[in-house]
């Protein structure tokens, strides 16, 4: 009895303690630093001709095109209280792929010509986001 109790025991703790639900984690993916000038053409003309502050938007499209092709979804923790977020995805639904991105990676994320761009830093919309660096990440 002692012995099924116990393998009940590893299992549960085994099947709680796998989160998974995504294909790649970004820090796998092909990445590279950029500086503001070394962005795509693009990816420059959006972020100074934004008409409003996108800094509270997670996921944003140079292409809006795309907005059909990706969204985000937040992750909560396997057992929570409260509403705090584990990881988020960032889901191709054109390709069936989910990507993993850590909580607390600045924001917003910038999807274009199937490359996703993140800020290095917060707040890029109200502070000069020339001044930042971005990584590219190349999606698959």
């Amino acid at each position: 009895m002692k012995y099924i109790l116990y393998i009940s025991l590893v299992l549960s703790i085994t099947s709680c303690s796998y989160i998974g639900g995504y294909d790649y984690k970004l820090i796998n993916l092909h990445q590279k630093e950029l500086p503001y000038n070394e962005l795509p053409n693009e990816v420059k003309d959006y972020l100074a001709s934004m008409a409003h502050d996108i800094s509270n938007e997670f996921l944003v499209f140079v292409n809006p095109a795309d907005s059909s092709r990706y969204r985000s979804e937040d992750v909560p923790p396997l057992i929570s209280i409260s509403t705090w977020i584990s990881y988020y995805k960032l889901i191709d639904t054109d390709k069936d792929i989910i990507y993993k991105i850590e909580y607390g990676t600045p924001y917003p994320w910038i999807i274009h010509n199937n490359r996703l761009y993140i800020p290095e830093g917060w707040n890029i919309g109200e502070r000069n986001y020339t001044k930042y660096k971005y990584t590219e990440y190349k999606l698959k």
